[in-house]
């Protein structure tokens, strides 16, 4: 038989070890619930994790299809390339399509080619040079070398080559970016073949104009936004007998001393103005000690027109156009002394410096019965004046109201007028601004018509 106290100690070893068990167990129950319970939180984590990955991913592939598409359907050339490591460009990773419609070739064509491939002259501009900053080293065949700093652009002209071998004239814009933490140049061309030829219609309309400025009869003046003489044309210093530039800018048709207050401050503010300027040439002599081959008193009609306003809005400049009434005047005061006297002593003058229909007022206003004679190649006209409304009139072909008009179309020739003996007959009832203003309307619809 065992010992009483052997099978106690047993049994309290026995119970001692289960509840060591017991308690490891409990232990080792509350570790792995922690665990469970911390792998549940990675799990959540990196399922999160993933979905934001998938999303990103998602996200930027709709954003590189987005900017292929941008870039594709530019309106422009557009090459993507990066460089070789001698600083060459490489084969183009991505065209646009109006570069392939522009140059003939279709994309799988323009992508195994090269920016130099497409230019008249290889090598031209090469891209490593044009993106160098200002002082940069030269790129060389180096494994270091790198593409300049994203965001660098530069410019130059170049020729591109269809595929047909027909040349276009270009401009191509060079910028480095880094897309993707890779460096490529982005190149954008523009077709500069009507840039080119609108130059060069500007070139030749500043041509023309220059020649007409220089030839033109008609007397022009350029001044500067600070009221200096630019230019002035032969006709101009012909009408001031100042055949001298230099001695002509002295004078200012801007500032002239007789000039009107309410054209000062048109002109002040850059705005369209007229006025007729009174110039006796022994005063000019005088005041301004420029030699002048006239002599007397002279009438100019001053038309100035501004030229537009620059960054800070002030005028840039003013065209002055000046036209030579002097003889004009002198025929209105002879028509107007005869007109509104009753003189029995006739005129004569020009239609270039007295207009028709100018004449025709001037002698109706005053009232009085003359006749007026007109010569012009060979063709001989007369208008008769009773009691200061038109009576009759007449050319070689025809008479009344159809001669009258025809003669509005008369822009030089002779005329004289007189004292008129008597009216042979009356064909006009129409009073002078009824004439006028018919003969006008026909004159517009001739006009048209041509």
């Amino acid at each position: 038989m065992f010992d009483p106290a052997v099978i106690y100690a047993i049994q309290l070893t026995a119970l001692f070890m289960g509840g060591v068990v017991i308690l490891y167990l409990f232990c080792r129950i509350r570790d792995l619930r922690k665990e469970r319970r911390a792998l549940t939180v990675q799990i959540e984590a990196h399922r999160k994790e993933t979905e934001e990955s998938q999303s990103l991913l998602r996200q930027s592939a709709m954003d590189r299809e987005w900017y292929r598409l941008l870039f594709c359907h530019l309106g422009e050339m557009a090459f993507v390339y990066s460089l070789t490591r001698d600083g060459r460009p490489d084969v183009f990773l991505e065209v646009s399509e109006a570069a392939c419609s522009e140059l003939g070739y279709s994309r799988d064509e323009l992508v195994g080619k090269t920016l130099w491939d497409i230019q008249e002259t290889p090598g031209m501009a090469n891209p490593a040079s044009v993106l160098r900053p200002e002082g940069g080293a030269r790129a060389t065949a180096s494994p270091s070398f790198e593409p300049q700093t994203s965001g660098i652009e530069k410019r130059y002209d170049t020729v591109l080559v269809r595929k047909n071998g027909d040349r276009i004239p270009a401009q191509i814009s060079l910028a480095s970016l880094d897309i993707a933490e890779t460096p490529v140049i982005m190149a954008v061309a523009h077709n500069t073949t009507a840039l080119l030829k609108s130059q060069e219609a500007l070139r030749e309309t500043e041509r023309r104009l220059r020649d007409f400025f220089s030839s033109s009869p008609f007397g022009m003046a350029i001044y500067d936004a600070d009221k200096k003489l630019i230019q002035v044309n032969n006709a101009c210093r012909g009408m001031f007998g100042i055949p001298d530039e230099a001695a002509f800018g002295k004078l200012s048709l801007l500032d002239w001393p007789g000039m009107p207050d309410e054209v000062r401050q048109k002109t002040s503010r850059g705005e369209w103005a007229r006025y007729t300027a009174m110039v006796r040439f022994e005063e000019l002599v005088e005041q301004h000690r420029c030699a002048t081959t006239r002599k007397g008193t002279g009438h100019f009609d001053m038309t100035i027109s501004y030229m537009g306003y620059d960054k800070n809005y002030r005028p840039r400049g003013w065209l002055v156009h000046v036209e030579d009434v002097t003889e004009r005047k002198k025929v209105e005061a002879d028509l107007r002394r005869m007109a509104d006297r009753g003189s029995r002593e006739g005129t004569t003058g020009s239609l270039a410096d007295m207009g028709f229909t100018d004449m025709i007022q001037i002698l109706c206003a005053g009232g009085r019965t003359v006749k007026l004679d007109l010569k012009r190649n060979g063709e001989s006209a007369a208008v008769y004046i009773g009691d200061g409304a038109i009576a009759h009139c007449e050319t070689g072909t025809l008479q009344g109201e159809s001669a009258f008009y025809d003669l509005m179309r008369w822009r030089n020739g002779t005329f004289s007028v007189g004292p008129c003996p008597g009216i042979p007959m009356r064909t006009i009832q129409s009073p002078l601004m009824s004439l006028l203003m018919e003969g006008a309307r026909l004159m517009d619809e001739g006009e048209n018509t041509c």
